[in-house]
């Protein structure tokens, strides 16, 4: 076979598509692996936790959390919840745009705690700031009686709930309690008229 004659001009002209070529297929390999550190749905990306999380019982038996977004790609929201010494299980998933969430399957003096945490497909970011609250239904407290008349006496109290529906309001007049009247939701006092004088109440 005859050699092949090339010229300065040929060879530089061959280094240089070749350098080009090695320098074009090293850009790709590091675009793709770039793209593979920036795909929020990689186990290996780190997700923003959610933050700013509050907990507050709204009845007796539900309570009600919100939280701050602070990853952009957030698809879902996860809930746990775990109660003492448990361990954290799935309570919810809510979408990308829900930022509150009702809890409604609590019991009366149970304390929860919650953590919440942003979700692309399997990726799970770390849990926000757990929060703790327990649902309660505190009595009323602080009852005193002052008389207003010589047959009427007026009740007064200090609410210590923010969802009650309304307050029953017994008396004793020596043979046991009885209900007298109801008052409604955040009302604190009552006046109990038509007394006898001179007897206990």
């Amino acid at each position: 076979m005859k050699p092949t004659n090339l010229t300065h001009k040929d060879v530089v002209r061959n280094v240089s598509s070749l350098l080009t070529t090695i320098i074009t297929l090293a850009l790709l390999l590091i675009s793709c692996e770039e793209l593979e550190r920036a795909n929020p749905a990689d186990p290996n990306y780190t997700l923003e936790p959610p933050t700013l999380l509050a907990a507050e019982p709204v009845t007796d038996t539900q309570i009600e959390l919100s939280w701050k977004d602070n990853e952009e790609h957030t698809k879902e929201f996860v809930i746990q919840r775990k109660t003492g010494s448990g361990s954290y299980a799935n309570r919810a998933t809510v979408a990308k745009n829900v930022l509150t969430f009702i809890d409604t399957a609590c019991i009366l003096n149970t304390t929860y705690n919650y953590v919440v945490m942003s979700k692309v497909e399997t990726n799970l970011s770390a849990g926000s700031v757990a929060r703790s609250v327990a649902t309660s239904f505190a009595a009323p407290t602080g009852l005193t009686t002052q008389a207003v008349s010589d047959q009427a006496l007026r009740l007064s109290w200090t609410d210590n709930t923010g969802y009650e529906e309304g307050f029953k309001v017994e008396r004793d007049s020596g043979s046991g309690f009885v209900e007298i009247g109801t008052v409604g939701s955040d009302v604190e006092d009552y006046t109990d008229s038509g007394l006898i004088f001179g007897q206990s109440y």
